[in-house]
């Protein structure tokens, strides 16, 4: 037995109770003289952020990490927060709960860890189901209260008043949001949704496609557009495409329904609801299809705002007896990765880019650093990308998925 195992079993002893293990508080002195380098080299290792400027071979690095796991290691949390005055804490709200909100979330999570943070995880949602809508002001009361260092708002809704963001500046934390409403006075990431609308519909137009139909509802009522510019966006997208290609746009049902289906025109319908059931983007998706259906529109093809949106389509479709992409077109905007398992295969555009959360988090740390003015009014676009798929009628879209056997699990 080595000299170095021998030591870490002097420390905590083979058999020890759990209340003996409980009193044996493992610290970085202990370490650092087990790996025979300074405590500063370990503090680098195992708390990162404190130590960001010291490098530290790969070959001490894995045995540093090897003791702290084999001592069961834990960092003093309560008694860094008292020598630092700091909780290494970044809080992260979020205000859907959609597989691309999770998606977000598991992104930044990672993000936060590897700038040496630890992320303190809240959804307003979830306060809602317990408090009858108070949802935002229990979430920002508990990322306070919790003395984060930053906060990174996720998909912030037009629900999210000035004054709840007033709370987060009045307490001096620096706060940056990751798509959603945007807020003058907060530096925000979101995706760039006019670009993705635009190639997505081009790609349709390029198949042939003459009756396009963008299905879509208003964020709030005054579609103002703070809160309503992913539709917008998504509008502006479908219609410079359209008229880019010498076709017309129309604004609501009635006006698509004056243009003759025997016509050679590109047209572009724009199927925008004020009715919104809550939580549930199926059923809104499959909702305004039916509606479509039954007025006797049967576009070419459907440009559903989201994959969500798109789902409720593919139902709306199956029950009418409406062929995908024989009869109708349809493509979906998110990149939920569940959308390749649809079938046929959802056409759809990526909005999250691998960069993203990285560049959110970035945005935050020049925040703390007082790198850049907290009311910092910048809005920085992110690139999209079409994932071209089976329900246009591409034949670039047919992917094989390889199936796995169930003994091949671990």
């Amino acid at each position: 037995m080595s000299n170095e195992t021998a030591e870490s079993k002097d420390l905590i002893p083979d058999g020890a109770s759990p209340s003996d293990r409980r009193a044996k508080t493992i610290r970085l002195k202990d370490i650092a003289e087990l790996a025979g380098v300074h405590v500063t080299t370990v503090s680098s290792v195992l708390s990162p952020r404190a130590n960001s400027r010291i490098r530290v071979s790969e070959k001490t690095t894995a045995r540093i990490q090897e003791l702290a796991k084999r001592l069961n290691y834990r960092p003093h949390w309560h008694a860094q927060i008292m020598r630092k005055r700091k909780t290494g804490l970044i809080g992260l709200i979020e205000f859907g709960r959609s597989e691309i909100h999770n998606t977000r979330m598991r992104e930044l999570v990672r993000t936060v860890r590897a700038e040496g943070y630890r992320a303190l995880t809240s959804n307003v949602l979830w306060y809602d189901d317990n408090l009858d809508g108070s949802g935002v002001k229990a979430a920002i009361d508990f990322v306070i209260g919790a003395q984060v260092e930053g906060v990174i708002l996720i998909t912030p809704a037009a629900r999210l008043a000035p004054s709840d963001l007033y709370e987060i500046q009045n307490a001096g934390i620096p706060c940056v949001a990751f798509n959603g409403v945007h807020f003058p006075w907060i530096p925000q990431v979101r995706s760039n949704v006019a670009e993705g609308a635009e190639t997505l519909t081009r790609h349709l137009l390029s198949l042939g496609r003459k009756r396009l139909v963008l299905v879509n509802t208003w964020g709030t009522p005054q579609k103002d557009e703070n809160a309503n510019w992913p539709t917008l966006e998504r509008i502006a997208g479908f219609t410079k495409a359209i008229q880019s290609a010498g076709g017309t746009v129309v604004d609501g049902l009635e006006s698509l329904r004056k243009i003759p289906r025997s016509s050679q025109q590109i047209t572009g319908g724009l199927f925008v609801s004020d009715k919104k059931p809550l939580y549930s983007d199926m059923l809104v998706g499959y909702q305004l299809t039916t509606e479509l259906f039954e007025a006797g529109e049967y576009p070419d093809a459907l440009f559903c705002s989201n994959d969500q949106y798109a789902a409720g389509a593919y139902r709306a479709c199956f029950e009418k007896g409406v062929r995908i992409p024989e009869q109708v077109a349809i493509v979906g905007f998110a990149g939920e990765a569940g959308t390749r398992f649809f079938c046929p295969a959802l056409t759809t555009v990526d909005t999250l880019a691998p960069s993203n959360a990285k560049t959110v988090m970035d945005m935050l740390m020049e925040l703390i650093r007082q790198e850049r003015p907290i009311n910092d009014d910048v809005l920085l676009k992110t690139p999209c990308q079409l994932i071209i798929r089976e329900s246009c009628g591409s034949n670039l879209g047919r992917e094989k998925l390889t199936p796995i056997r169930m003994s091949d699990l671990p």
